[in-house]
């Protein structure tokens, strides 16, 4: 599919971190006496799970240019490593620049292997057989009617988008 997307809103980049953050260190160390006490101002992520952290935050593989952006922002601020507040900084600078409908348009187009601009009930079924996520038929028909705005029976990108802005007003 090659084209992923994260919905996650950018406040809980503060949690991602907290999990990586403590993954991270020597894998021999497995007793909690082994672990040195750090202070949140001194935990910072490991090269390999800040990388995980931004996969988690942003739903794709970062770069390799992405990962020294985030290094290096933590560099100009005098710090020796990529903590909370530069991490989130970062993840937050993100998704303000990215338009969360083209993430909605992408996601579809990831789902629409056949480009034909839509997905109908045997579609999505057969999407959630690959994943193993097998859901009775007339589950995915109720869903789909939930989504489909013109009754036509098809869901299209401008159906799901349209659902979501609805939901967040809602708010």
């Amino acid at each position: 599919m090659g084209v992923s997307v994260s919905l996650m809103r950018p406040q809980y980049a503060s949690r991602v971190f907290d999990i990586y953050a403590s993954s991270s260190g020597d894998d021999n160390d497995t007793a909690e006496e082994h672990v040195p006490y750090r202070s949140s101002a001194d935990v910072t992520l490991a090269p390999f799970e800040l990388k995980c952290a931004l996969v988690a935050t942003l739903g794709y593989k970062p770069t390799r240019v992405e990962l020294n952006q985030v290094v290096e922002s933590a560099r100009r601020a005098g710090k020796d490593g990529v903590d909370r507040d530069t991490f989130c900084a970062y993840v937050q600078a993100r998704h303000a620049a990215v338009d969360p409908e083209e993430w909605i348009r992408a996601a579809f187009r990831a789902l629409d292997e056949t480009q034909q601009g839509f997905l109908d009930c045997r579609r999505l079924a057969s999407l959630g057989g690959r994943r193993g996520a097998n859901q009775p038929v007339g589950a995915l028909a109720d869903a789909l009617d939930a989504l489909d705005d013109d009754g036509d029976g098809r869901l299209t990108a401008r159906d799901v988008t349209d659902h979501l802005r609805r939901a967040m007003h809602r708010r």
